[in-house]
């Protein structure tokens, strides 16, 4: 009798929390208010770099402060970025914002170039972008033509500066969408904040193709490339995921891109999700639970501080 009770009740209970809204789990999201409570949990902190580091165009001091204290401390620090340009001008940036060495860079930019040097060596490319992120096919031998016709693939790295519009760039849109052309997208990022304005990246373009059908691969956050890609930039580290940790300010890419790979995430709310939940005056709890159902950060925190 006593058994079956047992068993009953476990069912019973089993049910129950099933039907726990999912606001109930995000009302006990782990806010931290300094790094320094969780540094021994952690060996590898993967950090995005616009909304946590930077606003694009002035350093966060406290985040600086913060990552300096990390490798003080001797943890590992890898910066994670979807900028579309190599990482060694990400590298120049933060060390002229006071950030110590050593530390590792990977961009999406990286990720591609290696893509553009293997992969789509011998394809005529087209640059969506060229005219602004030239940075990055830098050295590269590549066969890039001036019309889409001539194409094999599209490298898309364009984005949109707050005055200008989404529209200028439909019609050769249309045209990849008719041609049926891959695009490689070295920047999945829909917007970046810029100071005090935002910018349209080259991730809200390829949200266009893909959502009219277009073919687009992506190679930064969220997509596992980009995490993937760690082992092969970073030989000589000692990747443990158990010991791994993603800080970002971006729910739809950096935390999204932490719970794929299969480690802990900390959002900081410096960047755009911070902004997100200014614009529609709701917490935290309520902004996950309306946008992002299934996505709980590990951590969060204001603002990266040690």
């Amino acid at each position: 009798m006593f058994k079956l009770i047992l068993l009953t009740f476990g069912i019973f209970f089993s049910t129950f929390c099933s039907m726990i809204p999912v606001a109930a789990e995000h009302s006990y999201i782990s806010k931290i208010e300094g790094l320094k409570s969780i540094k021994d949990s952690y060996d590898t902190y993967l950090i995005d770099v616009i909304g946590v580091m930077h606003d694009g165009k002035n350093p966060f001091k406290e985040a600086v402060d913060c990552v300096n204290n990390l490798i003080s401390n001797g943890k590992i620090v890898i910066f994670v970025s979807n900028n579309p340009r190599p990482g060694s001008l990400t590298r120049e940036k933060l060390s002229s914002f006071g950030v110590k060495q050593p530390f590792e860079i990977a961009t999406s930019g990286d990720v591609a170039r290696e893509l553009l040097s293997t992969k789509f060596k011998n394809k005529n490319i087209y640059h969506l972008g060229a005219e602004r992120n030239a940075d990055i096919t830098h050295n590269l031998s590549l066969k890039t033509v001036q019309n889409l016709e001539q194409a094999d693939f599209v490298l898309l790295t364009a984005f949109l500066e707050p005055e200008e519009s989404l529209a200028q760039h439909v019609s050769t849109l249309d045209k990849i969408l008719r041609l049926n052309l891959p695009v490689l997208c070295a920047n999945p990022d829909k917007i970046a904040m810029h100071g005090d304005k935002i910018r349209l990246c080259a991730g809200t373009l390829a949200e266009y193709l893909s959502s009219r059908g277009g073919s687009v691969m992506y190679t930064g956050k969220p997509d596992k490339i980009i995490f993937e890609s760690l082992v092969n930039l970073f030989p000589h580290i000692n990747f443990d995921k158990e010991k791994m940790i993603m800080i970002g300010d971006s729910l739809e890419t950096d935390i999204k891109g932490a719970h794929q790979f299969g480690i802990d995430s900390l959002l900081v709310l410096s960047g755009n999700t911070g902004k997100d939940l200014e614009k529609e005056k709701i917490d935290l709890s309520s902004y996950l639970q309306t946008h992002f159902p299934s996505m709980v950060p590990s951590f969060y925190m204001n603002h990266l501080t040690w």
